[in-house]
């Protein structure tokens, strides 16, 4: 697997990487990371790549799946606590 690029976005961490038949992606966020893997024929390099994919929708749902993972996490721990 090979690293792509690290793309800049206000929230999170991207980074990109290519593998044989896909593009893996990486979006961190504070202690937490979700990955994707995309066939890389569902993003040709010459229509903009992966990086089309990842448009302000898409990054809008994964910062409500990362509150979800916080809160889960959060629950968890004060769970422990009792």
């Amino acid at each position: 697997m090979r690293l792509l690029e690290v793309l800049t976005h206000k929230q999170f961490r991207i980074s990109i990487y290519s593998h044989d038949l896909h593009y893996y992606v990486e979006i961190e966020g504070g202690p937490m990371k979700q990955c994707f893997r995309f066939n890389k024929e569902l993003a040709p390099a010459d229509k903009g790549g992966v990086r089309a994919l990842l448009d302000e929708e898409f990054l809008a749902r994964t910062k409500e799946i990362f509150d979800s993972m916080h809160q889960n996490f959060k629950n968890a721990i004060e769970r422990q606590k009792d």
